[in-house]
């Protein structure tokens, strides 16, 4: 009897599936998700185990590809989830169209989040009362093309480079490990493109304790980082009001440009407390700075609020240096476009008044950012120049008038502006003994880590963007399943 030998390259397969199913993602799922009675075929739990695999394995989230490597892949794929009836039609677009259908459905997920959750981590106190719970907070808008419609997922919203690309915003909530500062990706939220950030800082946090419902240690004394979208009264009241803790930078609507210069003058140098890091066995300093307490108060309708607040000022060493590098560009920037003013060139206009040179000079200050930091001199020549008679225009003499401009740059307000370059406002709840200057400065500047999360998403793991799905929900249950995938990581 003849047996044929059938050889398939294992790759990177029977790992990741073992550790998809040490997590019971199949079990979880098929716990939560019923199906209609029509299903025919293998269940969601186990596509999705084997869905997961297609994800990390090649790095893809299209629906059209996964037949075609089932198919190519059947007989292993049926050897690690012992179902020997599975089959490539497990996998075809109605069918994952379907299951997306069904991870869409924020009751569901939520539940699924938290059995998940309870399945990846282990929580150990590494020194009891000495080590916050970190959770990081940040939103990103994720642009594709696609139909904006009335109340769908794709809006126009702010983006810093193309504004006119339609978005939806995803909002990450991490935790980080302690030992080695990786973030967990604990939930996210899938918001339209038009909701603004600050607007989603409650409502991820809200999601954060359901889905870690079922572990105790998470449920107040928490710190929450965020940027200074965070620094609402509001937001921070909800923190407050949770029994949490929150570090963020503030804006200047929060504390104003003049507030803070005010408070840096009053405090002297000689006792900025300082971060040092060790590079190349040398203490290197890093940052410096004070802090001051600010008591808050709101009153509500049913209450009133009250706590401490620390406002800890930090400057930075580098960022101190990267600006005031900066502006030197921009100086040197300024005063060549500006000296470029009276040179003549062919398909250049020329200026012909002193206001004209007036306004073209405010309008390069303005755009280098460098008002009140240099000084122009508009120096005006006239010369009288005899002209013969020609034709019928009579013997006469023309003025002409040139222009000279002398800069001069204003040292004192330049040095001034300097001197508050590389600061940044934080404010916390939380008491010295649990977020010291140090831990405060360290904290803040591992915000990366939540970055590195969306980096992840966007590029490396199965990059999300291009998005090939026209219906909302199946956005939404397609970024569920790579958040997923991303926890699996």
């Amino acid at each position: 009897m003849d047996k044929s030998i059938i050889t398939y390259r294992l790759d990177d397969l029977p790992v990741i599936y073992t550790i998809i199913k040490s997590l019971s993602i199949g079990k979880t799922i098929d716990n939560y998700i019923k199906v209609h009675g029509n299903w025919q075929g293998v269940l969601p739990g186990a596509i999705l185990e084997l869905w997961l695999c297609y994800f990390l394995s090649e790095c893809d989230h299209r629906l059209s590809g996964t037949e075609e490597w089932a198919r190519t892949n059947i007989g292993l794929l049926r050897l690690l989830s012992g179902n020997k009836k599975l089959s490539a039609k497990d996998f075809s677009d109605d069918k994952l169209g379907t299951l997306l259908d069904y991870f869409s459905e924020s009751v569901y997920w939520s539940s699924i989040e938290t059995a998940i959750n309870s399945k990846v981590l282990g929580v150990y106190r590494l020194e009891q009362g000495t080590e916050l719970s970190t959770f990081r907070l940040d939103a990103a808008p994720m642009q594709m093309y696609g139909k904006v419609e009335q109340g769908g997922l794709l809006q126009y919203g702010y983006h810093k480079h193309h504004a006119n690309l339609p978005q939806f915003k995803l909002k990450l909530c991490t935790l980080d490990n302690a030992v080695n500062n990786f973030a967990y990706p604990v939930c996210h939220l899938t918001v339209d493109g038009k909701v603004s950030d600050d607007e989603l800082y409650i409502a991820v946090i809200k999601e954060s304790k359901k889905v870690l419902s079922g572990v105790a240690v998470f449920t107040s004394g928490n710190l929450y980082v965020g940027d200074s979208k965070f620094g609402s009264l509001k937001n921070r009241l909800a923190v407050y009001k949770n029994l949490d803790y929150y570090l963020m930078p503030l804006s200047n609507v929060q504390l104003s440009s003049k507030q803070r210069r005010a408070l840096i003058d009053r405090n002297e140098a000689v006792s900025y407390e300082q971060v040092y890091r060790e590079e190349k066995g040398k203490k290197v300093l890093i940052a410096e700075g004070f802090e001051v307490n600010e008591d808050i108060e709101v009153n509500e309708t049913d209450a009133t609020y009250e706590w401490r607040e620390r406002r800890v000022f930090v400057h930075s060493i580098s960022y101190s240096k990267s600006q005031s590098t900066a502006l030197d560009k921009r100086l040197s920037k300024a005063e060549s476009s500006i000296n470029q003013l009276t040179q003549r060139k062919q398909g250049k206009a020329i200026l012909s008044t002193k206001k004209d040179y007036e306004d073209a000079i405010r309008a390069i200050i303005e755009e280098q950012k460098v008002e009140d930091l240099l000084d122009v001199e508009i120096l005006v020549h006239k010369t009288k120049v005899k002209k013969r008679a020609y034709g019928n225009r009579p013997e006469r003499v023309e003025v002409n008038t040139s222009f000279d401009l002398v800069i001069s740059r204003q040292q004192e307000a330049i040095k001034e502006r300097k001197k508050y370059m590389g600061w940044q406002v934080y404010a916390t709840n939380a008491p010295k003994s649990l977020l010291s200057f140090k831990k405060c400065v360290w904290k803040y500047r591992y915000q990366s880590n939540i970055e590195s999360r969306f980096d992840d998403i966007r590029n490396k793991m199965a990059p999300l963007l291009p998005v090939f799905l026209q219906k909302d929900n199946r956005i939404q249950g397609l970024v569920n399943i790579l958040l997923l995938a991303l926890k699996i990581c």
